[in-house]
């Protein structure tokens, strides 16, 4: 059930919350069967954005090996999302879970990031409100972000306002 809801990136989060800890399970292996990942899903978004964080420009690399820096669902490949550039975002690691948990969403007409007013830090967040209120990079070519996962991720999961 983890597997079919949740982003891998907040799995552990979900399990914390309720108390809970998982051995492996063929369960996940059989429903992951059903329908199967694109493996060029992440190659294709890091390059139409560049190899870097969308938010804050994060591209560090050691020789060329991509450190913390992530493929993105914008619709969660558990709620039917599919493995399309204009489905994804590249985000350093930092921003893709707090993307996952409803921090921010992005409205994609314009790239507009909008930030949840449950969302709080000291020192302010500037590591999340730097490029804030446009994306530091913008997709290339053909890889617009498209509306229909965009409109799954406000209010589904964001949790902003005017999402």
């Amino acid at each position: 059930m983890l597997d079919a809801h949740f982003p891998e990136s907040i799995r552990q989060d979900v399990l914390d919350a309720v108390g809970l800890s998982l051995e492996p399970s063929n369960t996940a292996a059989g429903e992951a069967a059903t329908r199967r990942r694109d493996p060029a899903f992440r190659d294709k978004v890091l390059l139409a954005y560049e190899y870097r964080c969308c938010v804050c420009g994060h591209d560090l690399r050691l020789k060329q090996q991509i450190i913390a820096l992530e493929a993105a669902h914008i619709k969660w490949f558990q709620a039917g999302g599919p493995d399309v550039e204009q489905n994804g975002l590249a985000l350093c690691s930092l921003h893709h879970k707090v993307f996952d948990l409803g921090a921010f969403t992005i409205r994609p007409t314009d790239y507009v990031m909008l930030f949840s007013q449950h969302l709080f830090g000291n020192p302010p967040l500037t590591w999340l409100e730097r490029s804030s209120p446009m994306f530091g990079v913008a997709p290339v070519g053909r890889a617009r972000i498209s509306a229909v996962p965009s409109s799954f991720h406000n209010p589904s999961v964001a949790k902003c306002q005017n999402g």
